[in-house]
């Protein structure tokens, strides 16, 4: 048998840990929203798959299949990289010392 342990719950109107804050304000741990995982569903998985067997179906390569159905994948892994905060290089920093 497995036992689970349970954590203390926070007391009405206790503020949370600043580590939690940060988390939390980070999203981490957040459920997404039901928007977000239909359009992965359909971009990511669905509309390749399409794709591919369209393109079999009218008499097309494999290889020109799996790059045009990559193309949905490839589309949505740019723009969700684009609206996430820029990478901060050691250029970004200031020097201390």
């Amino acid at each position: 048998m497995v036992q689970v342990e349970q954590r203390p719950r926070p007391e009405a109107g206790a503020r949370p840990e600043a580590g939690a804050r940060s988390a939390a304000r980070a999203g981490a741990g957040a459920p997404l929203g039901s928007g977000h995982a239909v359009r992965a569903l359909v971009l990511d998985i669905a509309a390749p798959i399409a794709v591919y067997y369209g393109i079999r179906a009218a008499g097309g390569s494999v290889w020109l299949a799996l790059i045009a159905g990559g193309v949905f994948p490839a589309i949505s892994t740019i723009f969700g990289l684009g609206l996430r905060d820029p990478v901060v290089g050691p250029a970004d920093r200031p020097v201390v010392g």
